[in-house]
């Protein structure tokens, strides 16, 4: 299925928000409000990609391990990560927009193998992490 122009704007719009979010400091806004928030526009970001795909095997797999996935992976959100993670988000957009079905499936594979790859290196200690321990809590 190819996005339309609206679908793309309405990603742009998620993806400006993260940057946003991601620049947010000071005195209100506190590492936990920050983690609300990324964690919300990730997912949001996500969910929206998948439903343009149409695919619907993919779709009910996320549905399942999402909430896995998500207490995983946004553990690290508030870490350089993120900004990372919303480049390759606006990576993903770009070509979408230029209407490279193909070039975009493989982007959000690479998005999604190196999102798994900072979750084993946060837990691990190796960038930094905690290995688990003092992470933000949000719940």
């Amino acid at each position: 299925m190819r996005a339309g122009e609206c679908d793309l704007s309405i990603l742009d719009r998620i993806c400006e928000q993260y940057t946003q979010a991601v620049a947010r400091k000071g005195p209100g806004n506190t590492a936990a409000k920050r983690y609300r928030s990324l964690t919300r526009l990730n997912k949001l970001f996500h969910d929206s990609v998948l439903e343009l795909s149409g695919c619907s095997r993919l779709q009910d797999l996320m549905r399942t391990q999402w909430p896995l996935f998500d207490r995983l992976t946004l553990r690290f959100a508030l870490l350089p990560e993120a900004e990372r993670l919303v480049q390759e988000h606006r990576g993903i957009v770009e070509v979408m927009r230029a209407g490279m079905a193909e070039e975009a499936e493989a982007k959000m594979r690479e998005h999604i193998v190196r999102a798994g790859e900072a979750v084993v290196r946060y837990w691990g200690g190796e960038s930094g992490g905690t290995g688990g321990k003092g992470v933000v809590a949000t719940r």
